[in-house]
Formats: C-alpha cells, sequence, structure tokens
C-alpha cells in the first residue's frame, strides 16, 4: 500500500472517531464517506491532484477501521 493510501486510511479512521464523539456513528461514517468523496471530485475538477479509485477504497477501509475503534471503545469504557 502506497504512502498515500495509507495517509488516507489513518485520515478517515481519525475523522470517524472524532465526528462519533458528536454525531451517531452512522452519521460520522456517512459523513466522511462524503469528505473522501469531495476530495476526489476536487482533485478532478482542481487538476492539482490525480482522483484515484484506490484513495476510495484507502478511505473505505479507514472508515471500517474507525467504525471498529469506536465500537470497541464503547464496549470496553461504556
Amino acid at each position: 500500500m502506497k504512502t498515500d493510501k495509507i495517509y488516507h486510511a489513518i485520515t478517515s479512521a481519525i475523522i470517524v472517531v472524532v465526528l462519533s464523539f458528536v454525531l451517531p456513528l452512522s452519521a460520522a461514517c456517512v459523513i466522511t464517506a462524503m469528505i473522501g468523496c469531495a476530495k476526489e471530485a476536487f482533485d478532478n475538477i482542481s487538476k492539482t491532484g490525480i482522483p484515484e479509485n484506490g484513495d476510495l477504497l484507502a478511505d473505505a477501509i479507514g472508515i471500517f477501521a474507525g467504525f471498529i475503534v469506536k465500537l470497541v471503545v464503547d464496549y470496553i469504557f461504556l
């Protein structure tokens, strides 16, 4: 996995966990997915980056990881 993909996954996981403290977990996941799609759309429109399906896949993996982390944290501490 390229470094860029790792950054996408980690960033998505962090966004999900942070948002889930103020929003329902499902909403945090959807908003994070929308942010990832918007970033790729911006790359396509602005031509400052290269839109890649791999980035979206890495975002999805990060969202799933953040989802699992939040469930485990809630299970342990709540």
